[in-house]
């Protein structure tokens, strides 16, 4: 049952984007109980500043969605930060589920007990810090989505539409991010019904898609140091697809014309190193070859 259902929903999302590049997808069953399973993932720790616990992420036994027995990854229920990531390539299109369950919340307006999405990691300090895309679960038992690309540019803490969530139940989180537009979709379903309680559609006003390239998929909670109740929750059937850049788009709008022609040889006139198709440090007949190639076969 459980095999399968992760089998539909993986070729669901290729069949949707046609090419993808680093499918992950995970329901923990060959992870032993009591550990962390780094076979895919790397515990949050190696990213957060504030952890009281190591690891912060233990694989268990428990009921699943279909409610039949299982194993599933629970975060521990220890102050600062519990989570885990994968480091991904970049791509047009992230795309990430998973099932979520909120198993115990602290005091209301603390802090998240799911946080789910995309983060541009920096290569240092905490992961709070860097530019990300999370859809996350509040202490008032609101969903919530935080988009926060960074570098000057405001973030949006979105409330979305739908009830707010029951302690104890699952539910299927969705999240797709188009990283040429900016243009951000999420959703929480009934992972029985499939039907949609939640949702939220936000395209970020002044999104750069040459610097708004995120590299990891990430999932992770968040609790004040010095909160007496911490929160805990539980994941499972993690599905992670992306579509791959269209590298012939110079003007990065999703279209292939006139405008990216004339960008791209522009580009090779200057040797750009993005004129440099077969990354061999020269500017020859095979880049302008490689770029007609990609032109030809069009966007995702």
């Amino acid at each position: 049952m459980k095999t399968t259902r992760i089998a539909c929903v993986l070729g669901t999302a290729i069949a949707a984007s046609l090419v993808h590049a680093q499918p992950i997808a995970d329901d923990f069953e060959s992870s032993p109980v009591g550990a962390f399973p780094d076979l895919l993932w790397e515990d949050m720790l190696l990213r957060a500043v504030n952890t009281a616990s190591d690891p912060t992420m233990t694989v268990i036994e428990t009921t699943g969605p279909d409610g039949e027995p299982t194993r599933a990854l629970q975060s521990a229920r220890a102050h600062g930060t519990n989570g885990f990531f994968a480091d991904v390539e970049e791509a047009a299109i992230h795309e990430l589920t998973m099932d979520v369950r909120v198993d115990a919340i602290p005091t209301p307006n603390t802090g998240w007990p799911v946080g789910l999405g995309f983060v541009r990691y920096s290569g240092a300090g905490d992961i709070n810090a860097n530019p990300q895309i999370v859809l996350y679960s509040w202490t008032t038992r609101h969903w919530n989505f935080f988009i926060a690309p960074m570098e000057g540019r405001p973030a949006l803490d979105l409330r979305m539409t739908g009830p707010r969530y029951t302690v104890g139940r699952w539910y299927t989180a969705w999240v797709r991010l188009e990283s040429q537009t900016g243009q951000i979709d999420a959703e929480i379903r009934d992972p029985q019904t499939g039907e949609v309680l939640n949702s939220i559609s936000h395209q970020y006003d002044g999104w750069d898609p040459q610097v708004d390239q995120f590299s990891s998929v990430v999932f992770f909670d968040g609790d004040q140091m010095t909160t007496p109740a911490q929160s805990q929750a539980t994941v499972d059937n993690i599905v992670y697809v992306a579509t791959p850049p269209c590298l012939a788009d110079f003007v990065m709008d999703g279209e292939l014309n006139f405008f990216d022609v004339s960008l791209f040889l522009a580009a090779f006139n200057t040797q750009d190193p993005s004129a440099d198709f077969n990354q061999d440090d020269t500017f020859n007949f095979f880049d302008i070859s490689g770029f007609l190639q990609a032109f030809n076969a069009g966007c995702p």
